[in-house]
């Protein structure tokens, strides 16, 4: 319990690629005062500035959210928000629904949740047009900019206080690699979309020399985060890509998963966080409004941390630098030249 709680409070403690996830009784009082440190919305105080972290600098403009009438399209009886399904989706249903509804607060406009199953249903809906907000991770965010280049980009998330998060290969206690080149046996990453359950990972061992078809016995996608976790904790495959704060949601989960006999193996790189997306046929004027009503929800108000005390570690919105994103599209395109010349020399 003390080796999860000191993960989850000092960033460079969780990053940590040799810390072992262990799961243990006792030790309650130092576990308390740990709570208390953390900078997640469910430990803060009552009120007070985010713990253990600096505030970014980049903070969404304040000022009116609520959106005319006469300034959306005619059609918008209601804005339709969907989310990533990095984890399973009534977990993720139920922790965005209280934030539609918050947003639907401060836009003065209906928000409703459109659950989707896969990372590629929801860049389909924005391909489509058929959501008008939508939250995905840096990856699918780049996917989903090649098919609509006009999408707009109005906030990033921050979670545990942070604006960034690692990407980690995990492995079973029992697992006797000490190198990356070490790994063997089956391979999990969790979808082809995602950034630190396939992209990061993938880029990882390509760069070691590594071509995961070749070199493991099985490469397999998952779905969510905690589906390739527990096939790990099944014996079902013997490496897994996940983010940081996965193992964590992991043992929140229904049912819960011990993940006591999981360690950290490597920590493959870093990314921002999540970003709030606008289509762009709503207008300039509402993806402003859109953006200032997620940077009205974060853990510096009660009312915030109640909202987001369910989520993966969720802190806030802050504005989002379109910059940071050119690392995801370089890597993006390294590792998509490379499996495609990697299909055509299999061919």
């Amino acid at each position: 319990m003390i080796g999860e709680l000191m993960m989850v409070a000092n960033p460079q403690y969780r990053d940590s690629s040799s810390r072992r996830i262990r799961t243990r009784r006792g030790y309650f009082a130092v576990g308390m005062v740990l709570l208390l440190a953390l900078p997640c919305c469910r430990n803060s105080p009552v009120s007070g500035t985010y713990l253990g972290v600096a505030r970014p600098s980049r903070e969404l403009p304040d000022g009116p959210s609520h959106l005319e009438d006469e300034r959306l399209p005619r059609e918008i009886k209601a804005l339709r928000l969907s989310i990533t399904p990095y984890l399973p989706v009534e977990q993720m249903s139920a922790q965005f629904e209280p934030i539609a509804v918050e947003l639907s607060r401060h836009l003065k406009t209906p928000v409703t949740l459109v659950p989707v199953t896969t990372y590629s249903e929801l860049i389909e809906h924005v391909a489509n047009g058929t959501v008008d907000i939508a939250i995905l991770p840096p990856l699918s965010y780049v996917r989903a900019l090649e098919r609509v280049p006009d999408l707009k980009l109005v906030a990033q998330q921050l979670a545990w206080g942070e604006p960034e998060f690692s990407s980690f290969l995990v492995v079973r206690d029992d697992n006797p690699a000490h190198k990356i080149k070490d790994l063997r046996g089956r391979m999990t990453f969790v979808d082809q979309h995602s950034t630190s359950g396939f992209l990061l990972p993938y880029h990882a061992l390509i760069t070691e020399g590594i071509h995961p078809e070749s070199h493991f016995e099985r490469v397999d996608f998952a779905g969510t985060h905690i589906d390739a976790i527990r096939r790990l904790v099944d014996a079902k495959t013997d490496v897994v890509a996940i983010a940081a704060g996965m193992l964590e949601a992991a043992s929140d989960a229904a049912p819960r998963i011990d993940v006591s006999n999981l360690r950290i193996f490597a920590n493959v790189g870093r990314v921002p966080y999540d970003v709030v997306t606008v289509r762009s046929e709503l207008g300039d004027h509402a993806a402003e409004r859109i953006g200032r009503a997620f940077g009205k929800i974060d853990c510096r108000s009660a009312r915030g941390r109640e909202l987001l005390k369910n989520t993966a570690g969720i802190t806030g919105w802050i504005q989002a630098d379109f910059t940071a994103y050119e690392r995801i599209r370089s890597m993006h395109k390294e590792v998509h030249a490379y499996r495609t010349a990697s299909q055509v020399l299999a061919k």
